[in-house]
């Protein structure tokens, strides 16, 4: 093996373990500035066993495939499933929290650059993302408007807002520059025509899956 990629997962702490990275504070700072100058755990190998490393670091990534059901399920699917379903989708706060989604053939891109990247670019962390935000309120109604293309009741699904979660970030949106100066990595789908391509697969699925209901 001559390269390893480090895969990590940009996510948001809450609760009790906010509280912890308070707690400890300065160490934890350190900790996390270090780990995305140097590409998170991989780095270590690099600098002890002269594997060379390059650290992914995903912002949202969505596409076919996700479950809905799952404990950790992402809003993208969740959704979808909902609209499909007749039932309510939940947005905590006012709905005007954005977030940098990131469609799947984008994260795939980025893995394969990494793989061929020149030893110059290994060593250190890229972020894998699309670089522009979306709103939980303009998603809701990019998702509705496509799952009604073949489900028209879903044109008059409204969402229900609950309070927002404490220690949820407002905003989130990745710089690529880096990704596309040193790895030539580009977008492959942006939000806008990820998402149709998305729910059109789900919906493929939902149908095989109805006449076992």
């Amino acid at each position: 093996m001559r390269r390893l990629s480090d895969l990590n997962v940009a996510s948001v702490q809450r609760s009790d373990a906010g509280r912890r990275i308070r707690r400890d504070g300065r160490r934890q700072r350190a900790f996390q500035r270090l780990r995305n100058r140097c590409g998170g755990g991989a780095w270590w190998f690099q600098r002890t066993y002269g594997l060379e490393t390059i650290g992914l670091r995903y912002f949202n990534v969505f596409g076919p495939r996700q479950d809905p059901e799952g404990q950790y399920a992402a809003v993208i699917p969740r959704w979808i499933a909902s609209l499909m379903r007749g039932e309510p989708c939940r947005i905590f706060g006012d709905g005007e929290t954005s977030r940098d989604f990131c469609h799947i053939a984008n994260a795939v891109e980025a893995n394969l650059l990494a793989a061929t990247a020149p030893a110059q670019a290994t060593e250190t962390a890229y972020n894998v993302a699309c670089n522009e935000t979306t709103s939980l309120n303009e998603l809701f109604v990019i998702l509705r408007d496509a799952v009604a293309r073949a489900h028209p009741e879903a044109r008059d699904a409204t969402a229900v807002h609950d309070s927002f979660r404490p220690g949820d970030i407002a905003h989130s949106r990745a710089d690529i520059g880096k990704a596309t100066r040193a790895l030539g990595y580009e977008r492959i789908h942006r939000v806008g025509e990820g998402l149709p391509l998305v729910v059109d697969w789900y919906i493929r699925e939902y149908r095989k899956q109805a006449p076992s209901r």
